[in-house]
């Protein structure tokens, strides 16, 4: 038993890295760039082409389609679902 605890309190060799760390911290950057794009890329692109809609017709079709929706059981069965799993999901987030 001595000799298990000799071994166990020796420090270990040194290992070599030869860049990867690097080469994993670079990868990572790379992802989360993508990321980043995927996430803001749509809404750059929206916001560019903002001026340029016909606001008019969006306000009135919306107008139209509002009452609709809120009637409809379905819609207001799955909208509920979703709060329900993103109140759950950020409940989740917050225990861990």
């Amino acid at each position: 038993m001595n000799d298990l605890d000799a071994l166990l309190c020796q420090p270990l060799e040194a290992v070599a890295d030869e860049g990867f760390t690097q080469r994993v911290v670079a990868a990572r950057r790379r992802q989360v760039w993508g990321e980043r794009l995927a996430l803001f890329g749509p809404i750059v692109a929206l916001t560019a082409l903002l001026p340029f809609l016909p606001v008019e017709e969006f306000t009135s079709a919306a107008v139209r389609l509002t009452p609709l929706v809120a009637q409809s059981g379905p819609i207001a069965f799955a909208l509920a679902v979703l709060a329900l799993t993103l109140s759950l999901d950020a409940r989740l987030r917050e225990a861990a």
